[in-house]
């Protein structure tokens, strides 16, 4: 079967992770498409003397960029609800970003965070929003090596009965530690279930049958789930 695959990514293969925890841990925040420059900038001193002939400078104060980190909105991935409650109550947070070079090129940074919002969408486009904030100290960089993607574990066969919300198809990429860890989701009968392409959450829609397919973003490595729909508690279609 022919499967088509869009990519929202922040830069088609950043990284954007938030920590609430001061960097002991990061959730990955799936969506994001821009956050603007990543770095600091320091504004020149002029240090020339009186007697010399060519100007001399050196860096002032730095000025830490405010931050606009905007991404496509998906309501059911809790990551991003998180984040956006966490610019609803102004916390501070750190931003890790991972640029797509070879090796990889990981930013990391302290950002005061200050407010939220949901954006109009133009015609056409997904809906957006957007958290603000002002980075707050110096961006450490660093690099780190990509660790491939090897395979994907998808269960064989899945149950979900009719009126259920909330079950995903609980796909896992091989290796754990793989850096891109993003599946896509499809239902080849979407008469019978339609399974979110970023998520895996189904939705059932009548009793039957139909194959779903885990596939991942690195590799193109790709397994199937023989998924069943089955008759609501109680005897109801």
């Amino acid at each position: 079967m022919a499967i088509n695959r869009k990519t929202a990514t922040l830069g088609a293969g950043s990284i954007f992770e938030v920590s609430y925890d001061n960097g002991a841990s990061f959730d990955r925040v799936p969506g994001m498409t821009a956050i603007g420059a990543v770095g600091g900038q320091s504004d020149p001193l002029e240090t020339t003397a009186i007697d010399e002939t060519a100007r001399t400078y050196i860096s002032g104060l730095e000025s830490p960029d405010a931050k606009t980190m905007t991404g496509n909105l998906r309501p059911e991935v809790e990551v991003q609800k998180k984040f956006m409650d966490a610019g609803r109550n102004r916390e501070s947070v750190v931003i890790r970003v991972t640029f797509p070079t070879s090796p990889l090129t990981v930013c990391q940074f302290s950002v005061a965070l200050l407010g939220f919002s949901i954006n109009e969408p133009a015609p056409d486009a997904a809906l957006q929003f957007t958290v603000n904030g002002q980075q707050s100290g110096r961006v450490d960089q660093f690099y780190r090596e990509k660790v491939a993607v090897t395979g994907i574990d998808a269960p064989a066969t899945k149950s979900v009965a009719m009126g259920a919300t909330g079950q995903s198809i609980g796909s896992t990429v091989v290796p754990s530690d793989a850096t891109y860890t993003e599946v896509r989701y499809f239902a080849v009968d979407t008469s019978v279930a339609s399974v979110n392409e970023d998520t895996g959450v189904i939705t059932p829609v009548k009793v039957g049958t139909t194959d779903v397919y885990s596939v991942t973003k690195d590799g193109d490595y790709q397994a199937a789930t023989k998924l069943t729909i089955t008759a609501a508690a109680g005897g109801g279609a």
